[in-house]
């Protein structure tokens, strides 16, 4: 690369200075109050931004480890790269102790000098294809603005690093053009995609399958220089995937996580995603010209505008630039190598639209099952979007239009590159707040009663925090959702008093963890394995914001001893003992004492006379219902003037599923009337009910009609593209306030049981 002259160094600096002016006047302009003051406010406090800024907070704060991270799922804890805590950031933080107090400033500020970190990329690559300065600024400044990763400023905010592909692209530019040193531009690359991974898996992944397929057309397309490309090849690709899944293999000792997470068929892009603006002023315009069917929030890579139009208008003149076009390729390295990202970014931007995997090669993923780990596949558009917008504004800056007046060929070119700005403000519009949110992780901006609950929580040295109403979000099998108010309340109470949370919500989790976990809100007769892996002699809190709670969780609460109540919270201390109690032995008691008095029906002896229903399904070849979840699955029907008016009635049965992969299945009990009008009186989904074991799950539903004369339909509808065969065993209906026995043995047990509503409880 040949030197600058002293005035074109100057104007060189003097471009790079106003391109970041620039980027500063719209970072004050939308993010002003977090760019002048990073430790006092948050980028967003709804969705998962607590969540992601608690992960990144309580492994700076708390954790021992740089992998283990111990803030929620107690006491199973999880691997920090399955949390969405910014690794890199963090681990960082955790060595310079004396940055702890600014860690959530120091992250804010990070995510915003991600901006101009990518601005300067953006130039400098620019600069590589000689484009004039001026250009060179508003197309990266365009570039910059437009980039989807903004949107990431709403929530997922390690995803918002927009410079991490820029990055790699400069670098590859900068190793083609290089003459020497090859070893280490493929060193300081591979380490860079590698480094990468540990801000986001999907940064990294992104990056280093750019990488991969990148060397690939290369060695393809110069087949006798195979032996020195694939040391480069091995270095910068392969080297980087390679090292990550080790690391993940080698510390992640949180087994039995889903195989096949929830979104790799819908989380993708498309057309609309691509190439139609999901926002105003062209979205529009454009929508007429092609009617937009969805545009999924995960596959957004718009390429602008611009971009359109001169792809539409290379249409016309391909015919004529392809003797130059071909001639530049073959005569021109650069645009040769440039070329072979083009190829890659559209390998990558087919494969974040689903193909080949949704027109019939599905079964590529049972061979390859660690491409579906990356659910969201959508996001790898953003490397077309960054290697298209690039190339487009290259084309636009060399624009000759030899005919027209300098004036209105600099005008054009200024228009041209300006619209990605134009398109790209209404982003940083939609994440920006009126007013940014506290930072609350920051113990002196809580409210009075706050620092009420987290001092007597700190004062009984708990082992950890039990929310309700509870929530256990992440497996994409079970899906108990608490609310957003205890969600945000837990992530604040727990970092402030250094107690882990006794619930979770991170992705990936560990099926058989997420089961033990659940079981703390099952029904007490339920045995909890959990308190195998608890500390016996301290105690626990339960922490209550007065929200409405399922039947399981209202019994949890009645437990334990009320330390404190204000306005909006109740925190109850909890004994290991009261909250393991089983009270199998009073059901068993219960039932021995009272059996003579009971009323028979089927094999089972009630408390009272009233309706029942009970099927164990033997008569089926598999004994179990077995039905496909994407079906409406009717169980049973309830004959028309059988139940009573007003009176709470319990449908209930065990659920399971082949693989556990998916609970996505709600159970509905429908009213039908004579001339065939349904109504839906009770609506819950199996993923969100509580009682677990043993891998299966007892979906109970209450329902009350008012209408007698109505047939009852009891059926099962859900949506699923993982988990589609479903099973259900021992269909049980019954009045709520009536208990039911049944003296059996158990083939699963292999012992004697009583069976108590529907479960199994051991006689010994």
């Amino acid at each position: 690369m040949h030197k600058l002259s002293k005035k074109q160094d100057s104007s060189y600096y003097i471009s790079i200075s106003s391109l970041m002016i620039l980027i500063f006047i719209l970072v004050v302009y939308f993010y002003g109050p977090i760019l002048f003051h990073p430790n006092q406010y948050l980028f967003n406090d709804g969705g998962d931004s607590y969540k992601n800024y608690f992960t990144y907070e309580w492994h700076v704060q708390n954790d021992q480890s740089f992998i283990n991270y111990s803030g929620s799922n107690y006491p199973y804890g999880e691997n920090h790269l399955f949390t969405d805590g910014t690794p890199l950031l963090s681990n960082l933080i955790r060595i310079l102790p004396f940055l702890k107090p600014y860690s959530i400033g120091i992250f804010n500020f990070t995510m915003l000098l991600s901006l101009f970190i990518c601005a300067i990329f953006l130039f400098k690559i620019f600069k590589l294809f000689n484009v004039d300065n001026w250009k060179a600024v508003l197309s990266a400044l365009g570039i910059t603005i437009l980039c989807p990763q903004a949107l990431r400023y709403a929530g997922h905010f390690a995803l918002s690093y927009g410079f991490c592909i820029p990055l790699i692209i400069y670098l590859l530019l900068v190793f083609n053009s290089a003459e020497n040193n090859k070893i280490k531009q493929s060193f300081i690359i591979g380490l860079s995609s590698f480094l990468i991974f540990f801000i986001h898996p999907y940064l990294g992944m992104i990056c280093a399958s750019f990488c991969f397929f990148y060397w690939l057309f290369k060695i393809a397309f110069d087949f006798k220089k195979i032996r020195h490309h694939l040391v480069h090849f091995i270095l910068q690709a392969v080297v980087p995937l390679l090292a990550y899944f080790i690391i993940v293999k080698l510390t992640d000792t949180h087994v039995d996580r889903n195989a096949k997470p929830y979104g790799f068929f819908y989380f993708t892009s498309s057309i609309e995603t691509i190439f139609i603006s999901t926002h105003k002023p062209f979205r529009h315009l454009l929508s007429q010209l092609y009617k937009i069917t969805s545009q999924n929030g995960e596959g957004i890579a718009y390429v602008g505008i611009s971009t359109l139009i001169i792809l539409i208008s290379s249409i016309f003149i391909i015919k004529s630039w392809s003797k130059q076009i071909i001639e530049g390729i073959k005569t021109n390295t650069k645009i040769k190598n440039y070329g072979f990202m083009i190829i890659s970014s559209i390998v990558l931007l087919f494969f974040s639209m689903g193909f080949p995997f949704n027109v019939g090669m599905e079964w590529i993923l049972d061979y390859i099952p660690t491409i579906q780990q990356f659910r969201s596949p959508g996001r790898f558009a953003w490397i077309f979007y960054f290697v298209t917008t690039i190339g487009i504004c290259v084309i636009i800056c060399k624009l000759q239009l030899n005919h027209l007046p300098n004036w209105l060929k600099n005008g054009l070119v200024f228009l041209l590159l300006a619209l990605f700005t134009i398109e790209g403000i209404p982003y940083h519009n939609e994440v920006t707040k009126v007013s940014f949110p506290k930072n609350n992780f920051n113990e002196h901006e809580l409210n009075n009663e706050l620092k009420t609950v987290v001092s007597c929580i700190k004062n009984l040295k708990p082992q950890a925090i039990i929310p309700l109403p509870f929530f256990h979000i992440g497996s994409d099998y079970c899906d108990i959702s608490g609310t957003g108010n205890i969600t945000n309340l837990s992530f604040l109470i727990s970092l402030h008093t250094k107690t882990p949370l006794m619930a979770n919500l991170t992705p990936r989790n560990s099926l058989s963890e997420a089961e033990k976990l659940l079981q703390i809100v099952s029904n007490d007769v339920i045995l909890k394995d959990v308190k195998n892996y608890m500390d016996i002699n301290k105690p626990l809190v339960i922490l209550y914001d007065k929200e409405w709670l399922t039947d399981e969780e209202y019994a949890l609460l009645q437990k334990g001893t009320k330390v404190i109540e204000t306005n909006n919270y109740i925190v109850k201390e909890i004994t290991m003992e009261e909250l393991f109690y089983n009270s199998s032995k009073d059901k068993i008691a219960f039932y021995n004492s009272h059996k003579s008095e009971m009323i028979y029906n089927k094999e089972f002896l009630m408390t009272d006379s009233s309706y029942f229903y009970f099927s164990d399904y033997n008569s089926l070849p598999s004994h179990q219902y077995e039905g496909n979840v994407n079906d409406t699955n009717v169980i049973f029907e309830v004959a028309y003037n059988t139940l009573k008016k007003d009176v709470p009635y319990e449908v209930s049965f065990w659920y399971s599923t082949r693989d556990k992969l998916d609970l996505n299945n709600k159970l509905a009990i429908t009213e039908v009337d004579a001339a065939n009008n349904s109504s839906v009186i009770a609506l819950k989904n199996v993923n969100s009910m509580q009682n677990v074991y043993n891998g299966k799950t007892l979906a109970t539903l209450i329902f009350v009609t008012k209408n007698p004369q109505n047939e009852i339909r009891i059926s099962l509808n859900g949506f699923s593209d993982r988990e589609k065969v479903f099973y259900i065993d021992n269909l049980m209906i019954k009045q709520k306030n009536v208990n039911v026995f049944k003296l059996s043995y158990s083939e699963e047990q292999q012992d004697s049981v009583l069976n108590f509503n529907n479960i199994d409880l051991l006689m010994k």
